[in-house]
């Protein structure tokens, strides 16, 4: 099982000392943001461009095309993570309990009274 995380891809090159050219720049700023998310975890899975419904201010609907970045990561199963275990000689064995017989000569007990109040 798989969870999955999208994000906007770069639309600018980021200025980075030592490297020329806007597309050497822009790779730079593409390979940052990838290795950021390579190192929680993320696996790269694609890019898509995906049209986005915009109303204007007048009213107007627009579909503009966002370019988004694809990633995924494995997820344990919540049973692999809550399986139960099974735990051996971790309980005190204890003595049995044992029952009195009840004494002849005892008077039985009386039953309880019930109190009512009236208000």
């Amino acid at each position: 099982m798989y969870e999955y995380k999208v994000v906007p891809a770069p639309v600018k090159a980021a200025r980075i000392k030592g490297v020329r050219g806007t597309n050497n720049r822009f790779s730079h700023t593409l390979m940052d943001l990838m290795n950021s998310y390579g190192a929680d975890g993320w696996e790269y899975v694609r890019a898509e461009t995906l049209p986005c419904e915009e109303r204007s201010a007048m009213g107007a609907k627009s579909t503009l095309y966002q370019n988004v970045l694809i990633f995924k990561r494995a997820v344990t199963a919540d049973e692999d993570v809550f399986a139960p275990q099974v735990l051996h000689d971790l309980e005190p064995s204890l003595p049995e309990p044992t029952v009195a017989a009840p004494n002849p000569t005892e008077e039985p007990a009386q039953p309880a009274q019930r109190l009512t109040v009236d208000i």
